[in-house]
């Protein structure tokens, strides 16, 4: 038998040279590799810090500006120029409440004296208050702050991140709990019983000096309404010589128990006399506007406000009877509604807003179309608008 031979190949290892080029060329991948691995990781905690931070500036000006609409009156404010501010504030549950800036940069919140950490850190907390009337001076007398805003600068953690600046505004409803005086406070209703050139209006009782008198008077036919001295005219209208509408304004002063408007023809008129409480003298009638129209719901048309923390007087004068349920506009409070022997009939309702903008129109009812007038006040007040009016 022929002898077979196995020849084995001897494995041939990797040479010194072999094992250094190799490690060469891993130690080039791995630098160009772990740049990227570092950069992935740079960018995910650069993105993970600046979505704290969001959520930290969202909080915090988000928990600042709920609390502040509610308060009923601010008891504390910093400087408009201090970057490391406080505000203290009554709420409705007649406890003091204060933000800060704590040792550690974070807001603290809290009853006042016994704060605890809500957001940051920041590295700016700043409240600038303004009264109803000039957004553009700051003020710190805290019985006229109508509005606050609050800038913080919310730092971000991530070591290239950058910080971020967040802004709220917040429109107060301030010492509303304790304005008893404040808004329509009395009304005095005159009704000439025939026709007559004159109609004599009383003035409210008492009649305190200080305080706005919102004069409407309503006349069939299209003859002249002419006002006392002392009384500025706010409008005077009438449409197609049916009915006519005239609102007046004065500040009390010393004011008499009753006032005549006067006519030059021989006509049905009746009217009141609003007393209004809480007021800017300075700057009683903040906006106003009529119409007139043929129809079954005369209406009080809208106005723009400028300012905030208004009262909105809506009223109208029509031709003969029409008083029909649910006669005044939706949301709004009836102070006035009466007929001079079934000539003229004429109406008031009030509604507070407490932002400045669009008032919106206000529908009356009747219950047949008849040619009327509208008109509507809106007057600032000063010392907040009441809860329940």
């Amino acid at each position: 038998m022929e002898n077979t031979k196995i020849k084995i190949r001897s494995a041939k290892g990797l040479t010194l040279l072999e094992m250094t080029i190799a490690m060469a060329l891993i130690a080039v991948v791995m630098a160009a590799i772990l740049p990227q691995f570092r950069n992935i990781q740079n960018s995910w905690d650069l993105q993970e810090a600046k979505a704290e931070m969001l959520q930290n500036g969202r909080v915090l000006t988000d928990h600042i500006y709920r609390n502040l609409i509610e308060a009923v009156q601010i008891t504390a404010i910093s400087d408009p120029g201090e970057t490391n501010g406080y505000i203290e504030y009554k709420a409705n549950d007649g406890i003091t409440y204060r933000y800060d800036i704590g040792a550690d940069n974070y807001v603290e919140f809290g009853e006042v004296g016994d704060l605890s950490g809500l957001a940051g850190p920041v590295g700016k907390l700043q409240f600038t208050c303004y009264d109803a009337y000039d957004l553009d001076t700051p003020i710190t007398d805290i019985d006229a702050i109508r509005c606050v805003k609050v800038e913080t600068i919310v730092t971000n953690s991530g070591a290239l991140g950058q910080d971020k600046t967040f802004t709220a505004a917040a429109y107060l409803r301030t010492h509303s709990y304790s304005d008893s005086g404040t808004g329509v406070l009395s009304t005095a209703i005159s009704v000439e019983g025939g026709s007559s050139s004159n109609l004599v209006l009383d003035m409210p009782s008492p009649r305190p000096d200080g305080d706005l008198y919102i004069a409407q008077i309503a006349q069939q036919g299209g003859g002249s309404i002419n006002g006392p001295a002392g009384w500025t005219q706010i409008m005077n209208r009438e449409t197609q010589g049916n009915v006519r509408l005239a609102v007046y304004w004065k500040i009390g002063s010393s004011e008499p128990a009753t006032y005549t408007w006067s006519s030059n023809a021989t006509l049905y008129k009746l009217g009141a006399i609003f007393q209004i409480g809480g007021i800017n003298a300075g700057s009683p009638i903040n906006a106003s506007d009529d119409d007139v129209g043929d129809s079954r719901n005369p209406i009080a048309p809208s106005v723009t406000t400028s300012v905030g923390n208004c009262l909105i007087l809506m009223m109208y004068a029509a031709e003969g009877d029409e008083q029909v349920s649910g006669y005044w506009p939706s949301g709004t409070t009836g102070i006035f509604q009466g007929d001079s022997s079934g000539n003229v009939v004429a109406a008031a309702a009030y509604i507070y807003q407490n932002l400045a903008g669009s008032t919106g129109a206000g529908a009356f009812k009747m219950a047949s179309a008849k040619k009327w007038v509208g008109a509507t006040v809106a007057i600032p007040l000063v010392t907040g608008i009441p809860l329940s009016p």
